[in-house]
Parts: C-alpha cells; structure tokens; sequence
C-alpha cells in the first residue's frame, strides 16, 4: 500500500524519502542523469512522478550558471529544395519536435523553438539544428562553442554531434522486400540525387542489393512529386505491360503517389501486375485506393536520441559522434508501430 503524503507542493526531500537516496542524488538525476546508475534514476524517476514533483528549471540554470533553454531550429532545407511539396512533410517535423520535447521535457531545460532563424546561439545552452542542408550551415553553430547536435540526412557530413537516418539501409529494406516477393524485373525512379545526398544514399543501397542478388536496375530520372512518378510510369508503360518490369522501387512517397495514380489510370493492378514501393511513410498515401509499402525514417527515434545525446553532451562537451538509425520498413497491411 503506498504511504499517504501531505498535499502540498513536493521537493526533492520528498523523492529522495521514497526513491530511498540522497537529495544530492535526486538532484544529478534531474541535472546529470548520465550519472546516476539506470537502478537509482529509475526509482528518482517513479518516485517523482508518483509525487508530482517538477524541478525547477529556472532555479537549476542559475544554480549551473547557464541559460536553462535548449534551441529546436528549422533548417528549412525543403524550402531550398522542395518549396512546392514542402507543406506535405509537416508530419516528419511534427513527429520530430514531440520526440525532442519528450526528452528535454524530463531534464532541468526549456525548449524553445525557432521557425525562422532568427535565434542568436548565444542565448542557448544547446541547439538542435532540425533537417540540415549542408555543412557550410551547420559551421558557425559548430564554432560557436555551443554543444549543437544535427540531423537528419547526413551524407557528406563529418563534424561534430549528428544524428540521422540509414538511408542505405532503409533502401536495402526496400529492394529485399521486392526480391523476398519473387520479382526480378525492377525500376527505380530517383531524381535531384546531386543536390539531395538523401536520394543519393537510397539509390546507391537499392542498386547495391539488386546487385547482390544478381540483378540488374533501370533507373530512371525523374521530377520529385506526383508528376515525376506518373512521367516515370510512363516511360516504363511498354515494359510493364511486357511483363519486363513487375515491380518500382522510388525515391520518395509524394513521386511514389503520383506513379501509382499513373499505373492505376493505365488499367495496371496494384500489386497484381506492378508492386510500387515508397521512401518516408507520408500520410498523403492514405489517400490512393491501395496500400503500397513505404519505408518509414524513424524520425522520432533519431530526434529522442539527438535530444538525449545533447542534454548528456552539456555536461561532458568536445564529442564528435554519428547516430544513425535504420528505417523501418512498413507493409501494406502493417501500421508505422507494427514490428519489422
């Protein structure tokens, strides 16, 4: 039976009373968690919140000299690439910055977000710069001395703490589906692979297990969007009708929609005659009338581990690491949460 406390505002005598441990204890567990053993900031864990206790945030960043904030930064790399498409992938940014308010949510420091750019580095004691677009932007964060962490397309990048997705891998997922169904006439639809080290990562592992397997790929480039992919259709339609090509690996869902609305007004079944597989898990394919498989980032997982390897990386600064994640490949007749 739990013990009955008094209804007044709980603190770290409290917890510490029912984690059984110090209050300096209590205390690095909220400020230094990578200092406690998983046991003890466990329990300082439970007990905190069976008593409602909240630090106080403002108190421990005066206490530590610092700001108390942690900065989320757009970095805006689709209105470079994709302006057009853009507002498709609000989920990705969505999914991305409720993973990273998980994580800072439970230390001694407040989130603040930038939509805009126009946060100075110096009022943060640490920066999560979101969907980064090259090096160069990423620079003068680096250099600022503030702990920055990066992500989430990371090809050609090498500095600093960065966090991404296996775009390689998820694309080995996508062709092993692919052989693991029979097929052997396969295409890819790809596109702006010199300016988008994403597609040129997914292209590169795609062609890499086809060829494993012994096989060889059309690749063709196309558009990024729905007019891409029905334009690739379209090129491909006399050897999808051959019975050539049974099956369409691309780039990205949004190209992925419009080569599967292109099949379908071509009176190509899906998948009976054709299997079209996406990269990213974007909601729009909720809209066609069949299910397709698509590759899902696993945003949240690397933007929770990003977040959790900067609030660890302000009490022990200079680390230079890459975390990468692998995708998670989602079936047509699976949900994101389903297992592999």
């Amino acid at each position: 039976m739990r013990a009955a406390y008094p209804r007044d505002t709980p603190d770290q005598q409290r917890v510490a009373t029912v984690a059984r441990v110090s209050t300096a204890t209590v205390s690095r567990v909220f400020n230094s968690p990578h200092r406690v053993g998983e046991a003890r900031r466990n329990r300082v864990l439970q007990a905190a919140k069976e008593l409602g206790y909240t630090p106080n945030k403002f108190a421990s960043a005066l206490a530590r000299k610092a700001t108390g904030r942690v900065l989320f930064l757009d970095c805006n790399k689709l209105a470079a690439h994709d302006r057009v498409n853009q507002a498709y992938y609000a989920g990705l940014y969505k999914m991305s910055l409720e993973a990273v308010l998980g994580a800072v949510e439970s230390s001694t420091y407040h989130l603040t977000i930038d939509l805009n750019g126009s946060a100075k580095p110096g009022d943060y004691d640490g920066i999560i710069l979101f969907d980064v677009d090259s090096p160069e932007q990423v620079a003068p964060f680096l250099s600022s001395g503030i702990p920055t962490v990066y992500g989430h397309h990371l090809g050609g990048f090498s500095k600093g703490l960065r966090a991404g997705v296996d775009n390689k891998g998820g694309s080995v997922l996508a062709a092993q589906y692919l052989l693991d169904r029979g097929h052997r006439g396969i295409a890819y639809l790809t596109g702006r692979v010199p300016e988008l080290n994403s597609h040129k990562d997914r292209l590169e592992g795609f062609v890499i297990r086809l060829e494993e397997a012994n096989l060889g790929c059309t690749i063709l480039q196309t558009p990024v969007g729905p007019r891409g992919g029905a334009r690739g259709v379209q090129s491909l339609e006399k050897k999808l009708r051959a019975g050539s090509i049974t099956a369409i690996g691309v780039m990205n869902d949004l190209t992925a929609f419009g080569a599967v609305q292109e099949l379908l007004r071509l009176g190509i079944r899906i998948p009976e005659d054709v299997e079209v597989v996406g990269f990213d898990n974007l909601p729009i394919l909720d809209l066609l009338p069949v299910r397709i498989p698509t590759v899902d980032l696993s945003l949240d997982e690397v933007y929770s581990r990003a977040a959790k390897k900067l609030l660890s990386s302000l009490e022990s600064q200079g680390e230079q690491e890459e975390l990468l994640v692998l995708p998670r490949l989602i079936r047509p007749n699976s949900n994101p949460g389903d297992p592999k």
